[in-house]
């Protein structure tokens, strides 16, 4: 079912700084369990190469969940990070691996194609969040056990969506503190909010989304069509 509400291009949101506490080291292995030094794809003209090789869909999809050759799973986790956003990551890795293998490459530089494919797949996967807390659906098959494990909430489900659909600064500066464990003076540093209780009253917000699974969709996800073997 398509939402009607407005469809914002796909932010840019504030790229982390590394783990300090083993409290959030914990919480960012939940969140992001693949190597941080991973490259974000592989090699271009191997990637290249496998693309413009003419295998049907099935048999390109079927490659790219066994070996990854294309890298999309760091390269999805990278760009839930930078986007400040929580999704599962193994689910976002199946869902670019189907636009990868649906969507014809055009030629254009490698890395640039993939992350364009994987926010699609984000994308997709923010409507779907979006769809079944509206019919009041179960998740599927553990997709957000993850946030129940992380953050210990009750309907790891409506958290997810309820937490994706915030701002992204508000986003970007909850899982600085909550996942990096940067201090708060430092994440105001760095942040659009002018003062502690302006940050403060928005992590609040942001915890009570957390929490409750409610929160005012001030930033959906953005429609986009079903990719067609073109």
């Amino acid at each position: 079912m398509a939402t009607d509400e407005p469809s914002p291009e796909p932010e840019e949101g504030v790229q982390p700084a590394e783990s300090e506490g083993s409290e959030a080291a914990e919480i960012d292995d939940i969140l992001v369990p693949v190597p941080r030094g991973q490259r974000a794809s592989g090699d271009g003209e191997a990637g290249r190469s496998l693309l413009l090789r003419g295998m049907a869909p099935a048999e390109l999809l079927v490659h790219l969940l066994e070996a990854d050759s294309l890298g999309l799973l760091p390269l999805g986790a990278r760009r839930l990070r930078q986007r400040a956003l929580l999704i599962d990551t193994e689910r976002l890795h199946l869902e670019a691996a189907r636009r990868v293998a649906l969507v014809r490459y055009d030629g254009r530089e490698l890395e640039a194609w993939l992350t364009a494919r994987v926010d699609e797949a984000i994308e997709t996967c923010r409507r779907r969040d979006q769809e079944s807390v509206r019919n009041g659906s179960q998740s599927a098959d553990g997709e957000h056990e993850f946030m129940e494990i992380a953050f210990g909430v009750a309907n790891g489900l409506r958290s997810a969506h309820a937490f994706n659909s915030l701002t992204p600064a508000l986003r970007a500066v909850t899982l600085s503190l909550l996942v990096d464990g940067e201090s708060l003076s430092s994440v105001l540093e760095h942040s659009c909010f002018a003062s502690t209780e302006e940050l403060g009253e928005a992590l609040r917000t942001a915890l009570q989304a957390l929490l409750d699974g409610e929160s005012t969709a001030v930033d959906p996800p953005s429609r986009m069509e079903t990719p067609r073997d073109a």
